[in-house]
């Protein structure tokens, strides 16, 4: 099948037959660009074919031109010859990659990446020298073949569905610069043994790998991003990371690490600007008694660790240049230190659920306009916290009684293609929003839009926009929501040519009467206890729950009873309380995207007047209640995304 190397390079009519035969087999005619392709003219006229004049080799780009259909297996003569790149990258095509590159001595680049690509990958493929291979993005499976890959310098293979262990498949691949498996299915160990020396980038998330980060992995002199989020590595981080001077990422989030937080920190102060070391369980204190001066850190993310002890009052001194710092579900003591509001550089605070009383701080930062900061803060909510803690003159430090704080929200720009993106945007004491876009702002009329909703639902919204017909550009006024939260929805087709958005957001807050004396809001951790607080009165002669006018996040009540519940994306964890299932004046009940487990409460079937339950995106189990189905007034039920 495969003709000799002398025939094809002396031969410009095979050439031309093995180049008509991929036209044919891609389904040429409607690329979007053919140009002299199929006629007379020199093969180097035609569309995408090139030649190196410096490097005396040829190159086959065709990426984003729509080719539709298989890869012919005549296209292994073409890389036997002086084809030194072909570039298939972003079209349609489909089945699987020939086997047949054994002969490819020259080819050095071999590019399909954003296709429909199916089965393995060929293990001629690895034996070819100084190879750069992308297949990421396709659906492909298998394992990594056997063949030694020691010839290998760039290799994609993330977002597949590839599986089974890496280990000692990598052995002696002394060129590789690039390794990227992020999003498959690989488990078991990572490898031990030296790549080799020119490994820069090391990207291994989103699989199933476990056991312990190898101390090999700091041998690699000029590696720059490690990340290993996402899977189930456990014990420390090796002390060999201490050699690695030039690690600018460092990513080992949402694994089971252990040791010791501010040992970590010490060793990478100088070295890393990006550290991403939260849902783990690392413990000690965070940075108490250290003298951490000026590091390079720009985004920390320590949250959800074993950790605990107070926030350093000389926090605002760990670093010249810290942009980011998610501090999230943290069991700290104490208040928060003043000195957080002095790192003028900070963009992004999360300091969501760690069990603090907040003062002085908040009116500082939420209306920081100058500095843009973006402060997640659920358990601002817990007004009642404070007197818990009986601090008195909660707010005594608000002075203003009108205060504002302006975010951004955008697109990528130009925005990416298939965005089906949800964006809850909330703040606890504000009473308005006003909304304009940026002048820049234009998405394709129709096909693409950015819904501003009333919730995450986008079952009701404020306004639908497309083109350039946007709030505060091109003579449209504003958008005005009164409200202390909405949603956005963001969609686009296949087909991108446009800047995207860029949404201005301004919060309009007023403290007046803020005060410790609110009512208490749901925790994260839902339970009867917590319902009990909000004065959901029920028994087992009244099995309905009755509120107050007053209004509290999440609930809805008409005429005096609770009619809906919506805690969609608020982090919470536990079962789904049984007393639910005695509200019996429930319509409607939105608890996605959480991380909610065991079953469906039987209780439920007590529900009569539900119209609406969703529960995707949860951590649910057991089987779904023959009840279901029978309340005589649902209309729409989603459960999907869990693990019945």
């Amino acid at each position: 099948l495969i003709t000799s190397f002398n025939t094809i390079l002396c031969n410009d009519t095979l050439i031309r037959e093995i180049l008509i035969k991929l036209y044919y087999s891609t389904n040429g005619d409607n690329w979007y660009y053919n140009d002299n392709w199929l006629t007379t003219k020199s093969i180097y006229k035609w569309y995408g074919v090139r030649y190196d004049m410096i490097n005396k080799n040829m190159i086959l780009d065709l990426s984003q031109n729509n080719l539709q259909g298989t890869i012919p297996i005549e296209l292994c003569n073409l890389t036997a010859a002086e084809w030194k790149v072909i570039d298939f990258n972003e079209n349609f095509i489909e089945g699987t990659i020939p086997n047949c590159f054994y002969h490819s001595s020259n080819l050095n680049t071999f590019w399909i990446s954003y296709n429909m690509i199916t089965g393995t990958i060929p293990s001629s493929m690895l034996s070819i020298f100084n190879f750069s291979l992308d297949l990421h993005y396709n659906f492909m499976t298998g394992m990594i073949p056997e063949t030694s890959s020691n010839q290998l310098q760039l290799l994609y293979l993330n977002d597949n569905y590839f599986s089974g262990p890496i280990y000692n498949k990598l052995r002696d691949s002394k060129y590789l610069v690039i390794l990227d498996l992020t999003l498959n299915y690989f488990t078991g160990y990572l490898f031990e043994e030296v790549v080799g020396e020119k490994l820069t980038y090391l990207k291994l998330g989103l699989n199933f790998f476990t056991g312990n980060i190898p101390k090999s992995f700091g041998d690699y002199p000029i590696l720059n991003s490690v990340i290993l989020s996402n899977n189930l590595l456990s014990g420390s981080i090796p002390d060999s990371f201490g050699r690695l001077t030039n690690l600018m990422l460092l990513r080992i989030d949402d694994n089971l690490i252990s040791g010791s937080l501010n040992d970590i920190l010490i060793t990478r102060c100088n070295d890393t600007k990006y550290l991403y070391l939260n849902d783990n369980y690392l413990t000690g204190t965070f940075l108490n008694n250290l003298t951490l001066r000026n590091c390079l850190y720009s985004d920390l993310r320590v949250g959800n660790n074993r950790i605990h002890g107070t926030i350093p009052s000389n926090i605002n001194q760990l670093s010249y240049n810290l942009e980011s710092l998610y501090i999230q579900d943290i069991a700290f003591t104490g208040t928060l230190p003043m000195s957080l509001c002095d790192i003028n550089t900070l963009h992004f605070l999360d300091i969501s659920n760690i069990n603090m009383c907040y003062y002085a701080c908040i009116s500082r930062a939420v209306h920081s306009a100058t500095n843009g900061h973006l402060i997640r803060c659920q358990d601002l909510q817990d007004i009642s916290l404070c007197s818990l803690l009986s601090l008195p003159n909660y707010y005594d430090a608000i002075v203003e009684k009108q205060i504002t704080n302006m975010t951004y929200y955008e697109s990528d720009h130009k925005y990416l293609p298939e965005q089906y993106v949800y964006t809850t945007i909330y703040n606890p004491i504000a009473y308005k929003y006003v909304i304009t876009f940026d002048e820049w702002t234009e998405l394709e009329e129709i096909f693409d839009y950015l819904e501003v909703c009333y919730d995450i639902n986008c079952n009701k919204v404020y306004g639908k926009y497309s083109g350039t017909n946007f709030p505060g550009i091109n003579n449209n006024p504003p958008l005005i929501i009164n409200s202390n939260n909405f949603a956005t929805y963001f969609h686009s087709d296949s087909n991108v040519e446009y800047w995207g958005y860029l949404m201005n957001v301004k919060a309009y807050i007023n403290t007046q009467g803020w005060n410790c004396t609110e009512p208490p809001q749901l925790s994260h951790t839902i339970d009867n206890d917590t319902l009990k607080q909000y004065n959901l009165s029920y028994s087992n002669s009244y099995a309905y729950g009755l509120c107050s006018d007053i209004e509290w996040q999440g609930i809805t009540c008409s005429n005096g009873y609770v009619s809906s519940i919506s805690f969609d994306e608020y982090g919470i964890t536990g079962t789904i309380p049984s007393v639910l299932g005695l509200l019996t004046g429930l319509t409607s009940i939105y608890l996605s995207f959480n991380s909610l487990t065991g079953k469906i409460p039987e209780e439920f079937s007590n529900l009569v007047d539900l119209a609406v339950l969703d529960l995707t995106y949860n951590k649910l189990t057991g089987n779904i209640p023959d009840f279901i189905s029978e309340l005589s007034n649902v209309e729409e039920i989603y459960l999907s995304s869990n693990l019945f």
